[in-house]
């Protein structure tokens, strides 16, 4: 049975959580929702499979809803998470039952449970749950200008970075690349030359590059109001590469040749897919 063969591979190879199918296994050793976000993000088809892990609360048992899992087994399971699961349709078996979980260091409430409390949507659980992680994962010298703050996740785009938006900032989470590297290098080149945002901070840490930069007040050229009136867009879009083309490239502190780019893309693995796009 799949949700035994968790189990026993749970305990005898020191997995945080174990999904199983037949002969297929996924593993994870993160703790907490990581391993689940994670997953949801690369895309897998974990549909059908059998959990085991080490804890489950209510914002784990809503990622598992999400993964389509048929049966999830825990070491802890809170009883909100219990719940959960069982008006989804999953099988939720625990070897100790209780009635929250608390956070590591055991003096509240898990930060993850508070972000659910009042919400009864996966999807919605899946958002304040990437909302909490971010907050989290900042960097202290990104924390101080950020703590307290509100605001919200932006979807837009397709670079894989995460995009935070504040009242009058942005912020920035990506994989540390040459392309990072080369945007915030860009972005302070052009301070001063066209309207881009004023790089406030930037941190590495963990292998990710967070950049926070002051927010520019405008209307994003995908809007409906643009997509209506295809017209207007032309006209400023190429009042903004004239601006762009007006400037002096000769200190410019990147190289965006179109054989840079490319030989940026094999780095990344992404030149066959780019070109099969195209």
């Amino acid at each position: 049975m799949d949700l035994n063969r968790a189990r026993a591979l749970l305990t005898e190879g020191g997995y945080t959580c174990v999904l199983c199918w037949g002969d297929v296994f996924h593993t994870a050793t993160h703790r907490g929702v990581r391993p689940l976000v994670d997953w949801l993000d690369s895309g897998l088809d974990l549909r059908g499979f059998s959990a085991a892990d080490k804890v489950v609360g209510r914002a784990t048992a809503f990622l598992y809803v999400l993964l389509g899992v048929r049966a999830v087994h825990a070491l802890v399971m809170s009883t909100p998470a219990k719940e959960v699961l069982v008006a989804n349709g999953i099988c939720a078996l625990c070897d100790r039952e209780v009635s929250g979980i608390i956070n590591r260091k055991g003096d509240g409430p898990c930060p993850f449970e508070e972000a659910v409390l009042d919400i009864t949507d996966p999807r919605e659980a899946l958002c304040a749950i990437r909302k909490k992680q971010f907050v989290m994962r900042q960097p202290p010298q990104i924390a101080r200008h950020t703590k307290g703050n509100a605001f919200s996740m932006d979807s837009t785009g397709l670079s894989g970075a995460s995009i935070a938006l504040f009242e009058d900032m942005v912020l920035k989470c990506e994989p540390l690349s040459e392309e990072s590297e080369n945007h915030t290098a860009m972005l302070t080149w052009l301070d001063g030359r066209i309207p881009v945002p004023r790089i406030l901070e930037t941190a590495v840490q963990d292998g990710w590059r967070w950049t926070l930069m002051t927010r520019i007040r405008g209307e994003m050229a995908c809007s409906d109001a643009f997509r209506a009136d295809p017209h207007r867009l032309v006209q400023v879009l190429s009042g903004a590469m004239r601006s762009l083309w007006q400037n002096d490239v000769t200190d410019c502190p990147v190289d965006q040749s179109p054989e840079a780019k490319l030989t940026l893309l094999d780095s990344l693995g992404k030149r066959m897919k780019w070109l099969e796009e195209v």
